[in-house]
């Protein structure tokens, strides 16, 4: 049975598993797997089983070994996936497949061996994608036009240096750390006649501090104490646009998207949370604004159960739609065909399940 190792004085934990333990892990079936996780299905050829939904994601005979080609990365097993896809630690790709079964703690004073000191991993360099010069219009027409995002937004958060656009002409959303320092990349591929658009965290980004836009504190009506999640930034800029049109519906000013504290997982992972509760002691509510498929659910679901003892957890699922994007699509799409609208902010569903005790 997995046991807790804590080192005393090192503030970090690890779990032991045995050889045997790993190896169930490493022999979980990945298309039962991504099923169960992202809703995704397979139809067997020849050679292998392909993703009907990602067609360039394949996997192979022994159902363990997978590759994504578009995304240029493989592995041979579940926790291969959870670490390059998901941008999991070993640790936490082995405690999400196995979660511990026993509080046992077992300690040992820290050492400062050279043995313990070289198997500390390295942060890999980052790589941040070169701007292009004085341009984005690639990336301000796909966010505008094909993602729907409100002009305004996507220019202030252009001009704030948190979305930029590079010199393959992918969106790059920026998190920064404490001293202003570029710590994550996020990019998105803009070019919608492509089979399956890139999109991915770049090399040596910390998911720790990924892409969030803080809300404005000088306005009275902030929400300076609550902070809303999302799995992607695209998922983030719809919801503030869609707070933008619920504003103006109700006659409010033009800058009350600004209200909110916004935060990207790039997952489903509480990785980016962690951190954001730590640099940001002030939050006491947490609301989920994650995806409707399983895997959105069961994040959500993870993060109440996790943090609903110290914060005032609530869910908010997109309704008849998968994501936050998908609302805002179908919601302006609507409005180009029916003189009569909807209340948009009708199209999520509030499940407020959790306060903190």
């Amino acid at each position: 049975m997995p046991k807790r190792i804590s080192y005393i004085g090192s503030g970090k934990e690890f779990v032991h598993y045995t050889n045997d333990e790993l190896e169930n892990l490493r022999s979980i079936d990945m298309i039962d797997f991504l099923g169960r996780k992202e809703g995704f299905s397979f139809k067997q050829t020849s050679s292998y089983f392909k993703c009907v939904e990602h067609d360039s994601l394949v996997i192979y005979p022994n159902r363990r070994t997978w590759a994504w080609n578009s995304h240029d990365v493989k592995g041979k097993n579940v926790l291969d996936w959870l670490q390059r896809v998901d941008g999991l630690s070993f640790q936490e790709a082995c405690m999400m497949l196995s979660p511990l079964e026993t509080e046992t703690v077992t300690r040992f004073k820290k050492t400062t061996s050279a043995l313990t000191t070289s198997k500390e991993p390295s942060q890999k360099q980052l790589y941040i994608p070169e701007k292009t010069n004085g341009n984005y219009k690639n990336v301000y027409m796909y966010l505008t036009l094909t993602r729907c995002i409100d002009a305004d937004i996507v220019s202030t958060l252009f001009h704030d240096k948190l979305i930029y656009q590079d010199t393959h002409n992918n969106a790059c959303f920026v998190g920064y750390d404490e001293n202003n320092n570029i710590r994550c990349v996020t990019q998105r591929g803009t070019n919608t006649y492509a089979d399956k658009a890139y999109k991915g965290n770049t090399t040596g980004s910390m998911i720790e501090y990924s892409f969030n836009v803080p809300c404005n504190k000088s306005d009275p009506k902030a929400e300076i104490n609550r902070v809303y999640l999302f799995e992607a930034p695209i998922d983030l800029l719809s919801h503030a646009t869609i707070a933008k049109i619920v504003g103006s519906q109700k006659g409010d000013t033009d800058n009350c998207w600004k209200r909110q504290n916004r935060l990207a997982l790039l997952g489903v992972s509480d990785v980016a949370l962690q951190s954001y509760l730590t640099r940001n002691p002030n939050i006491s509510e947490i609301v989920c604004c994650l995806d409707s498929d399983a895997a959105g659910r069961e994040g959500a679901k993870n993060i109440m159960q996790k943090y609903g003892d110290r914060y005032k957890v609530s869910i908010h699922t997109p309704k008849n739609s998968k994501d936050y994007n998908e609302v805002l699509c179908k919601y302006i799409q609507q409005q180009k065909t029916v003189t009569q609208s909807d209340n948009i902010d009708n199209d999520v569903t509030y499940n407020r399940t959790s306060a903190r005790r």
